[in-house]
């Protein structure tokens, strides 16, 4: 899972700088406008954007995801979903490979102390019988 999400944020780099480099190129989408109606325009313009880098990159990784997706996955509508998740930004990405690795090492710490509980000795039986209830302080000095 990891791999794919981590394959996800590569995606979204990739199209994130694309957006930029196309930004660069056409100054109306680079500068913000003061008038509402021309920064709402040039926003949308932005957003479709990078729906489109979001999609061009994932075809034109295809051949790389080939040998980390499912086989369904490998249709048009398969890369265009793809495209698309990839469009949100790697901002996003990250967040979700951050949380499965957190999630990973919760496990991982989890299995460790059942682990520990499993192989730690038992008393043995004649040292358990010594055993007996503790009430007060006096109790374990006496």
């Amino acid at each position: 899972m990891e791999e794919i999400i981590g394959l996800m944020v590569a995606l979204s780099v990739a199209a994130e700088r694309l957006v930029e480099i196309t930004k660069g190129v056409v100054p109306f989408l680079a500068i913000a406008r003061e008038e509402p109606r021309q920064e709402k325009l040039r926003k949308s313009a932005l957003q479709v954007l990078a729906l489109a880098s979001g999609i061009v990159v994932t075809f034109l990784a295809e051949p790389m995801l080939a040998t980390t997706l499912p086989a369904t996955w490998h249709s048009t509508t398969g890369l265009v979903v793809i495209g698309l998740m990839a469009s949100g930004g790697s901002g996003f990405w990250n967040v979700i490979l951050s949380y499965l690795l957190q999630v990973k090492d919760i496990k991982r710490q989890t299995l460790q102390q059942l682990q520990m509980a499993n192989t730690r000795p038992e008393l043995p039986s004649a040292e358990i019988a010594t055993l007996r209830p503790v009430k007060s302080v006096q109790d374990i000095a006496a």
